[in-house]
């Protein structure tokens, strides 16, 4: 069995649009959206992690049924922090690292299972 595990990067401070991923659409924050597509997909909620610099999203996320992980403030990159992320979790049964980021909150979740597919195909 081939496991995926989704990744989401989350940063606080944003050049463009300060707490860009905190912002409110509707009654939820931008991340929280996207963690809610993400757990839409096939992939088990216990693989499903926000990797973060910052405990107001961890707070937001609260009533998620999600794994947050503290990463560092200095990352330049969501990739860079998902690293550090797969660093503190035992990531050694993990086949395939899904980043999905924070700031696509109407993203379609099933673009993932066809990522998932397309993969798989490629084993």
């Amino acid at each position: 069995m081939t496991n995926f595990a989704i990744f989401i990067p989350a940063r606080l401070s944003s050049t463009r649009l300060p707490n860009k991923i905190l912002s409110k659409i509707g009654d939820q924050s931008m991340i929280s959206h996207v963690v809610d597509r993400a757990q839409e997909t096939s992939i088990d909620n216990k693989k499903i992690f926000v990797a973060t610099d910052s405990k107001e999203i961890i707070q937001d996320l609260e009533e998620k049924d999600i794994a947050c992980i503290m990463t560092s403030v200095e990352h330049s990159t969501g990739s860079d922090r998902i690293f550090e992320a797969l660093q503190k979790i035992d990531h050694q049964a993990l086949d395939y690292i899904i980043n999905l980021q924070g700031d696509v909150p109407f993203f379609c979740s099933t673009n993932i299972e066809t990522l998932k597919d397309t993969m798989l195909l490629s084993d």
